[in-house]
């Protein structure tokens, strides 16, 4: 007896890299080309030294109002957007830990994150839209942790039957060494 073969669904750490890593890597290798193409004359194989350095200068400007942008939209923190789903249970200078609760059909607001852990405590099914390229589910399922890098605009909602509940611990920066661990003794 034959079976179909099933093709499995990618996991969130798939998808997530998919959309916010690989798909602006492939734009980046097309420019590429679109650019190389466009500097060199086609009669003669010869690349326009006049086209060049209007490409510099094209690509100078971009350069500045992509860093100006970022400054003023790099991160937007879901626990002000989305009160009502994200409570912070701790906050210092090391890391901040955040509980995250959407019910069955909510959506939280544009937002970011920074380099954190995941820590899913119940389970369920979220859709992902991230502010460039197409949303994608992610089934989370309860007990399983992920580490992600920085994670771009985008926004969730609920599209399963239960509850998600999932704890962030967010890594700040924090200076190197070893802290005297005998301060913390209760005697």
């Amino acid at each position: 007896m034959y079976a179909e073969p099933t093709i499995p669904l990618p996991s969130a750490r798939t998808a997530f890299a998919r959309y916010f890593i690989l798909n602006p890597l492939i734009k980046r290798i097309v420019v590429r080309q679109k650019v190389w193409e466009y500097l060199v004359d086609p009669s003669t194989g010869v690349q326009c030294m006049y086209k060049s350095i209007a490409v510099i200068c094209l690509i100078l400007a971009v350069i500045a109002s992509t860093v100006s942008a970022q400054t003023q939209t790099d991160e937007i923190d879901p626990a002000v957007v989305s009160p009502d789903m994200y409570k912070v249970l701790l906050q210092n200078e090391h890391v901040r830990v955040v509980e995250y609760e959407i019910l069955p059909g909510q959506k939280d607001n544009w937002h970011t994150h920074p380099a954190k852990v995941s820590y899913v405590v119940t389970g369920g099914s979220l859709r992902i839209s991230p502010e460039e390229g197409e949303s994608f589910i992610v089934e989370e399922k309860a007990g399983s942790t992920i580490w992600f890098e920085a994670v771009g605009k985008h926004f969730g909602e609920n599209v399963g039957q239960t509850p998600v509940r999932i704890v962030f611990v967010e890594i700040n920066e924090t200076k190197s060494g070893r802290e005297d661990i005998s301060k913390y003794r209760r005697d």
